[in-house]
């Protein structure tokens, strides 16, 4: 009975084959000649495997590459080892990352041939290398003159020195990139730390699934160390970065939270590469209230762009990342905290200044972008002025006019706008706390801890503090007028004694007419305070009435009348 094997590869049953059936075929998986070994053949299909080649384990853990592979038959491929093109053979395969190695580099040994010592397969190179004594050439490896022994490639021409190709291991955990760096022949490289670009053949560190390139000698000078005193090793970049004072002239941005640079650096002069010094001492890794079930490990060089959970910003900047959720926070919502209450829901709210995505409120229902109070874990959203505890009217102790919220204040046509409490710029488009008569502007983060009312719980809560503040104004406005019309029944009394005298005497004394004026002056400008007083008296009326429709509305909106 003939030996036969059911191969994962091909569909029919392969019949074992002596030598001399062989005619001249090559076998499917290593592409060399059958002649000389026994092989399994579907002749059928005209398949064929050498024997030892139809027995390789279907699956493979190799250093080349940090997933298990598969062996399968694949088409139109390319060895990401020797970088050979196939039409179709056998090869080991990852279908996430896209990587293939043919069954020869796969099981390329290091390892002497017994009958010749002075040729090597070395697991970096397809082809066999040749011990040399001595050659002018530069060597592949580390790009030194090649004095002394070394191995040739006599097929690529490739020179490197014994040294490096006996020393060098065979894969490196590097701390700027997660993935393992594969020691492997390149024809044309990149190196991320030097960015030398490379159009030869050349011994590299590679991680094939990023397409990240290391070069033997920057892989050996980063692993040098560093004083530690002045110099801190960042996984964000390749080279050392030493504590500097800021004393730049121009404007300098940490590449971390994105800021403008204002106390001591981490600096690379070279790459002009800088991190606020705060920034810079960030741990590696994180337990942030924002995602409480998994910790958030920093990532630099993230291999596509993402979308932070707090901000919603879409960019490739540095990450706080959960590899489990694919979860990320830019390093600005990272130093965020929840810190404010809403009393319908279990966690703390935190306050965007600025958010890059479309939200609907919770409350009201609205579709809006901007400014909000967001509970991240639950993606609960609230409007600003939405928020139960929010004031709508204050007295700031800047300014002694009160301030009014206002979801969108109409510019004057200027480029530049600023916050007149911590006089930077601002978003036109943003709400704001504006007095009108002063033209007085507020970002709302800066009289945040002014606008909340601690005690707040419900949304009538909120109308009856807005109106109370509006009272308070109102009691003012009154005793305003109250001392304006007693200023006014004094200058009445006066006129009308000064009348009786006139019409006492025929002629009149120029003396009580040249006091009269100042008095008749000031009884003008009392009357224009007056009317203005009662105007605002009316626009503040108007507004408690208004306060108090808006009050009754939620009520009826919150706790309807069945009406059943």
């Amino acid at each position: 009975m003939e030996d036969t094997i059911q191969h994962s590869s091909h569909e029919h049953s392969l019949i074992l084959c002596k030598v001399e059936d062989d005619n001249g075929d090559y076998c499917d998986a290593c592409h060399e000649p059958l002649s000389g070994f026994p092989f399994y053949a579907c002749k059928k299909c005209r398949f064929f495997l050498h024997e030892p080649c139809g027995e390789l384990p279907q699956e493979l853990h190799h250093f080349y590459h940090p997933c298990l592979l598969v062996l399968l038959l694949n088409q139109n491929f390319k060895c990401q080892a020797c970088e050979t093109s196939f039409e179709q053979s056998l090869a080991y395969h990852c279908e996430l990352c896209n990587f293939y190695l043919d069954t020869k580099c796969a099981l390329l040994p290091f390892k002497k041939p017994a009958s010749q010592d002075n040729i090597i397969h070395h697991f970096s190179h397809a082809h066999p290398l040749t011990l040399f004594a001595n050659r002018e050439a530069e060597c592949s490896a580390c790009g030194e003159p090649c004095v002394g022994p070394g191995f040739l490639c006599r097929i690529c021409k490739l020179f490197v020195h014994k040294s490096c190709l006996l020393n060098l291991p065979p894969q490196l955990h590097y701390f700027y990139h997660p993935c393992p760096l594969i020691l492997l022949t390149a024809s044309i490289s990149d190196c991320r730390s030097c960015r030398t670009f490379r159009t030869k053949k050349t011994l590299i560190f590679r991680c094939v699934k990023c397409k990240f390139d290391l070069d033997v000698k920057c892989a050996l000078a980063l692993t040098k160390s560093i004083d530690t005193n002045t110099q801190i090793q960042h996984s964000s970049h390749l080279h050392p970065l030493t504590l500097s004072e800021n004393n730049f002239t121009e404007t300098i941005q940490c590449k971390a939270c994105r800021q403008e640079c204002l106390g001591p650096i981490y600096a690379c002069h070279e790459c002009k590469f800088y991190l606020d010094k705060s920034c810079a001492t960030l741990p590696q890794e994180i337990q942030h209230p924002f995602h409480p079930h998994h910790p958030l490990t920093f990532r630099a060089n993230l291999p596509e762009p993402s979308a932070c959970k707090g901000c919603g910003l879409y960019d490739q900047s540095f990450r706080y990342f959960c590899e489990r959720c694919s979860f990320s926070l830019d390093f600005n919502c990272v130093l965020m905290t929840p810190s404010f209450e809403y009393k319908r829901h279990d966690h703390l709210l935190t306050f965007f200044d600025q958010t890059y995505f479309c939200y609907r409120c919770s409350i009201c229902h609205e579709w809006d972008k901007g400014s909000l109070f967001r509970c991240v874990e639950c993606d609960l959203n609230l409007h600003f002025h939405c928020h139960p505890s929010v004031r709508h009217t204050f007295h700031h102790k800047c300014h002694p006019d009160p301030l009014n919220f206002i979801k969108y204040l109409p510019q004057d046509g200027s480029n530049e706008l600023y916050c007149d409490v911590c006089e930077e710029r601002r978003n036109p488009l943003a709400p704001v706390y504006y007095c009108d008569e002063c033209d007085f502007v507020s970002h709302l983060r800066c009289v945040l801890p002014e606008v909340l009312c601690p005690n707040a719980e419900n949304g009538s809560d909120l109308a009856e503090t807005n109106v109370s503040a509006s009272e308070t104004n109102l009691v003012k406005i009154e005793e305003r007028i109250n001392k304006v019309q007693v200023t006014k029944e004094r200058m009445k009394e006066v006129k009308t004694a000064s009348e009786t005298e006139r019409s006492c005497s025929a002629k009149v004394d120029e003396k009580p007419q040249k006091m009269l004026e100042p008095l008749k002056e000031e009884s003008e400008e009392l009357a224009a305070k007056f009317a203005l007083l009662t105007a605002k008296i009316v626009a503040v009326k108007a507004k408690i009435e208004g306060l108090e429709e808006e009050r009754a509305l939620r009520v009826r909106n919150e706790y309807p009348i069945d009406q059943s």
